[in-house]
């Protein structure tokens, strides 16, 4: 539960920090934080990638995750959920809290790093992978809720995005 409480503090702190200086954080340095997170998310694939004994298990899992998530319609699913909040609570509002919510779902808590992080820390409490995803989470909170706003805040209670078994 600590890599949970850890990963939820940092996108709940990005998303305020975004969201009141957003207007101050220029497009191209919100860009720039994307790709380097999208960077070091690379390596960190590469590098679990490379330590794998089993490459077809991997293959598997992605190609069986990706067609029970289309069966299940998840993605349709997601942004039903979040037109739902923008019909709620943004009547008049500029910024879309659909497409926040919809991103910051996608981003936050649907990755295999939210599922192995959530895994490892409820089952031996080794927080370390959630713990890097915190400071991956918190830079890209930063980002989105300077641009997307409140929407985001639809995803910081904690057992939306990672739970442990």
């Amino acid at each position: 539960m600590t890599g949970t409480l850890i990963n939820m503090g940092a996108i709940i702190a990005g998303t305020a920090i975004g969201s009141v200086a957003g207007s101050r954080l220029p497009s191209r340095m919100r860009r720039i934080v994307l790709y380097g997170i999208g960077l070091v998310v690379l390596l960190i694939g590469f590098q679990m990638a490379v330590r794998t004994q089993n490459v077809l298990a991997v293959l598997g899992a992605i190609l069986i995750g990706g067609i029970i998530g289309d069966l299940l319609r998840i993605e349709d699913r997601i942004e039903q959920l979040g037109a739902l909040f923008q019909k709620k609570f943004s009547k008049d509002s500029e910024q879309s809290i659909a497409e926040g919510f919809v991103t910051a779902s996608l981003v936050f808590c649907v990755g295999p790093m939210a599922i192995l992080g959530s895994i490892s820390d409820g089952l031996s409490g080794d927080y370390s992978l959630l713990s890097i995803k915190a400071v991956i989470d918190g830079f890209a909170s930063v980002a989105f809720g300077a641009s997307l706003g409140w929407g985001l805040d639809f995803l910081r209670f904690p057992f939306w995005c990672t739970r442990e078994g």
